[in-house]
């Protein structure tokens, strides 16, 4: 039935979600990635046999723009499946990551998985840098590693803080993980912050600890992004309390970029009373009760789309 999937020009998005089982790169698989020859973006969310069959289904999405590995590409780097699965395509396509301007890592062994892909082609202009909920990014070296890779160029980095807690924070960094100048880096965003009524639990942590982190992330940022999630919209009026150490997270920021100019506080829940009257009050509650911060403008937004 593959060869008979019509080549469909217009289609410029693809999600291969494929949980349950490992997928093996067949020639029916590349006849179907074929049929969609103007692809720039691609979601993979599977296991893969191997490198040599991840590398060739990559490499059949033509030139990306956009590319996403959930967290079942895990399983991808099994070497007991090797000897057994063997790539059986005459032709191996190559991988031209060129044209990728966005990448979005979503599973622990990202390391591994971007060395085999940056092995045979690196992108020109990789502008956004994501590593998402489900990877471990509590070494924060290797995610250095690969921002050093396109520091030139990157303008919007962003990390994921689900299943971290306020224990598990990073330790201090070393000064030899202090990563290339990054001229055109000017968004910093970071997700996954439960339950902020908690003022003295993680969120404020997380809040408290971004400091130390931009002391090793050389650029000119203007903009961070908090990205906040609660049960009820309720939860979210703590967000605006002197503990969280606004004031002292904006004198901090404001040594080390001059030119910092915007927080933008993201407020998302799943809570089918959160009401347009809920919104606008928190707005309001916001300029009440956040302290001044000089110069940094602070805006409220609202939504659940995390990764742009």
């Amino acid at each position: 039935m593959v060869h008979k999937i019509p080549v469909s020009p217009q289609v410029l998005e693809l999600v291969w979600l494929y949980r349950d089982y490992t997928t093996t790169v067949t020639p029916d698989v590349v006849k179907f990635l074929a049929t969609f020859p103007s692809l720039e973006a691609v979601k993979i969310d599977s296991g893969i046999v191997d490198t040599a069959h991840f590398k060739h289904f990559v490499g059949s999405c033509g030139r990306l723009k956009k590319l996403e590995l959930g967290m079942s590409t895990t399983s991808i780097f099994r070497p007991q499946l090797v000897p057994v699965q063997k790539l059986r395509i005459q032709d191996p396509r190559s991988i031209d990551l060129s044209l990728l301007q966005s990448l979005i890592i979503g599973t622990d062994d990202f390391p591994m998985l971007l060395e085999a892909l940056f092995a045979d082609s690196k992108p020109a202009r990789l502008l956004s840098f994501t590593i998402t909920c489900t990877a471990n990014y509590s070494d924060l070296s290797s995610v250095w590693h690969f921002l050093n890779m396109f520091s030139s160029t990157i303008q919007h980095l962003t990390l994921d803080t689900h299943g971290m807690t306020g224990d598990e924070l990073p330790p201090p960094l070393r000064s030899s993980m202090i990563c290339s100048p990054c001229p055109s880096l000017h968004t910093f965003t970071l997700t996954g912050l439960h339950d902020p009524k908690s003022c003295g639990g993680f969120c404020s942590e997380m809040v408290r600890w971004l400091p130390t982190l931009f002391r090793y992330l050389p650029g000119r940022l203007t903009t961070l992004e908090l990205k906040f999630t609660a049960v009820c919209h309720q939860e979210f009026e703590a967000v605006f309390s002197s503990r969280y150490g606004w004031r002292k997270l904006a004198t901090s920021i404001l040594k080390l970029y001059p030119t910092f100019t915007r927080i933008v506080i993201w407020l998302n829940t799943d809570s089918q009373f959160f009401r347009f009257d809920d919104r606008m009050a928190l707005v309001a509650l916001s300029k009440e009760k956040m302290p001044d911060l000089g110069p940094i403008q602070v805006e409220v937004e609202f939504g659940d789309q995390y990764y742009r």
